[in-house]
């Protein structure tokens, strides 16, 4: 089964990049980033798993967890790691 990727809509965020690292992957140097991208909780956004993937950029970001903000409960946390398997 082929898996495609479908634009699901656009949203402001603020993203924070937290750490990066390069490693060497089949030989070849790479690198990857982990990110916090927090958004808005909307219709739009309140479905999101980490079955979805972020693109900014022209940059992927992973999802790895959808995480409430303790202090502001309109807010979607979303810890991402990207430079990895096209993410």
């Amino acid at each position: 089964m082929k898996k495609n990727w479908v634009d699901v809509g656009k949203v402001w965020a603020n993203m924070s990049y937290l750490s990066g690292r390069e490693f060497v992957k089949n030989g070849l140097d790479s690198a990857s980033c982990t990110v916090s991208i927090q958004v808005r909780t909307s219709k739009l956004t309140a479905n999101i798993t980490p079955e979805y993937r972020i693109m900014y950029k022209g940059s992927i970001f992973n999802i790895q967890a959808v995480l409430p903000d303790s202090i502001h409960p309109e807010v979607i946390n979303l810890p991402c790691t990207t430079g990895m398997n096209e993410g």
